[in-house]
């Protein structure tokens, strides 16, 4: 195998291209299989590359935005938000903000913060607890997200119950990003879950709606 640049790999006995989610038959000019994301675009075929649309959109590492939500359990729930290549379950970055006591709710008011030590126990331990979802995202957005959470991690910052908790700062880092708006005034774990799912069901919405207004548009011109 000959690497060409990053996330493609060359099979020289087959021409073939090896992205980070498929195989790209450059002979034809086809993808050999379906994008890992097909699902989300079901007016689409699961062949297509950025909505057949390669002159305005490019998908060079296929990552995204997660948000996972832990449902109370003797407590008001917990937002972790994470930026995921979607192709390889690598994760970029994580930001699982909380509060280092342990105190009641009513006193986790600018009391000490902290980072989740170690986030994969803890997601596998609330594992029958949890709820994903995820919005698809390019590669410069995961980066100015990703470039955030680790500077963000160095602010020590405190935390606080009612207007610095871990659904709202996972927001405020969202939305930095300055192509993914989420809308909330929410303190709940729940409502905020909530709200990036809407977000998402907008997002999805919209490539929908553009994909079909592109296949209407060729469609037009093969009448021509």
């Amino acid at each position: 195998m000959r690497r060409l640049y990053i996330a493609v790999v060359l099979i020289a006995s087959l021409s073939n291209l090896a992205f980070a989610g498929r195989y790209y038959d450059a002979r034809t000019g086809r993808f050999l299989q379906t994008d890992p994301h097909k699902e989300k675009y079901p007016s689409l075929s699961p062949y297509c590359y950025v909505a057949d649309n390669p002159l305005n959109a490019t998908d060079p590492n296929g990552k995204d935005i997660k948000m996972i939500y832990r449902k109370p359990d003797g407590d008001a729930g917990h937002i972790i938000l994470q930026v995921v290549d979607h192709s390889t379950g690598k994760v970029r970055a994580t930001w699982s903000f909380g509060p280092k006591s342990s105190a009641a709710a009513s006193t986790l008011t600018n009391v000490e913060g902290h980072q989740t030590a170690d986030i994969n126990a803890y997601l596998k331990d609330n594992k029958d607890l949890l709820q994903e979802a995820t919005i698809g995202t390019s590669q410069e957005t995961d980066r100015i997200v990703a470039k955030n959470i680790e500077e963000r991690k160095k602010d020590n910052e405190q935390y606080n119950l009612l207007d610095n908790n871990c659904g709202q700062t996972a927001v405020e880092l969202i939305n930095t990003s300055g192509t993914v708006k989420v809308n909330t005034n929410s303190v709940l774990p729940s409502s905020t879950f909530r709200d990036f799912s809407d977000a998402k069901k907008k997002i999805d919405e919209q490539k929908k709606q553009e994909a079909q207004k592109k296949q209407e548009e060729e469609r037009k011109k093969e009448e021509e």
